[in-house]
């Protein structure tokens, strides 16, 4: 595999409970991964499950994190599916900074326009 190009980015230290080896997670803010920035409108190509209503639909991305893999934060244009949003998003994980009316994407789920 090729190397990933990453803009800058700042390194937060979220504590997320205790646990068992006192070892405290840390996520990455990233500005920018593999062309896609944060602010960009991206077209939702492909979803989690939980998210399938918003195939084809467009949105801004509003967070990218860096976890075990590279996460974006993207909102929804069409504000119509914010209840929908937040409905799946009791059932999933939600990053720190990220606002529960926008859906987690992976680099394979968006296109860039």
């Amino acid at each position: 595999m090729g190397g990933t190009a990453i803009a800058a980015s700042a390194v937060s230290t979220i504590p997320l409970g205790a646990a068992q080896d006192n070892h405290v997670q840390t996520y990455e803010s990233l500005k920018m991964y593999r062309g896609i920035a944060m602010g960009q409108k991206v077209c939702i190509k492909d979803c989690f499950a939980a998210y399938a209503f918003s195939k084809g639909l467009y949105g801004h991305v509003r967070e990218i994190v860096k976890d075990a893999k590279v996460y974006f934060c993207v909102q929804l244009c069409d504000d119509t599916f914010t209840d929908e949003i937040r409905f799946a998003n009791r059932k999933r994980f939600v990053y720190p900074n990220q606002d529960d009316s926008w859906m987690s994407c992976t680099i394979g789920h968006l296109a860039k326009l």
